[in-house]
């Protein structure tokens, strides 16, 4: 898949990448620390924090409460959160942990951010306002394709971006020809 991001914002098309992080607190982080059962799992939850610090965009703050409720807020986006409940496996030595290891990846990241966006959108009585205001703010490129996203399921929103998505997969017949090419010596 190719995504092209194309803006009328020159700082958005530099090639500098900021220092974007989500937050991933709460309840279950402390119960999951005190609830571990040896090292691995300490240094597992660790891993889970440091690949959640990341993934989102760094004014994202996931909180996860031990009775598996997360919420999703960003302070760019005024006080609208996302909440969804998360199954804890009491079975498990560590349920807390459980809980955590779902945020432990990229798309269950992207799949809150995008909740907390189409929840705004969803919400809002001027989308073509709140747009125009968000459109402005510094986003983690990811977080940035997400907004549009969701922004682009309403048609009243006139974008100010042109993003462009491409499924088509290359050429066949150049990529073998190309790796014939490569390994013909191998033959």
């Amino acid at each position: 898949m190719n995504i092209t991001l194309n803006t009328k914002y020159e700082k958005l098309n530099t090639s500098r990448k900021p220092n974007f992080t989500a937050q991933l607190r709460g309840s279950a982080v402390r119960s999951a620390i005190k609830s571990a059962k040896d090292t691995f799992q300490l240094n597992e939850i660790s891993e889970i924090i440091e690949n959640i610090n990341k993934i989102g965009d760094k004014n994202t703050v996931i909180n996860c409460n031990y009775d598996g409720l997360a919420s999703i807020t960003n302070k760019n986006f005024g006080k609208t959160e996302f909440k969804t409940k998360i199954a804890k496996n009491e079975k498990s030595d560590n349920p807390f942990l459980e809980m955590l290891r779902t945020f432990n990846s990229n798309t269950n990241i992207q799949k809150y951010e995008m909740s907390l966006f189409d929840k705004i959108f969803s919400h809002s009585r001027n989308k073509q306002e709140i747009y125009n205001l968000y459109s402005t703010y510094n986003l983690n490129p990811r977080t940035r394709v997400l907004f549009e996203l969701s922004a682009s399921k309403y048609p009243e929103v006139k974008r100010t971006e042109e993003i462009i998505f491409s499924f088509a997969s290359p050429n066949l017949e150049k990529l073998k020809e190309n790796f014939l090419k490569q390994f013909s010596s191998l033959f």
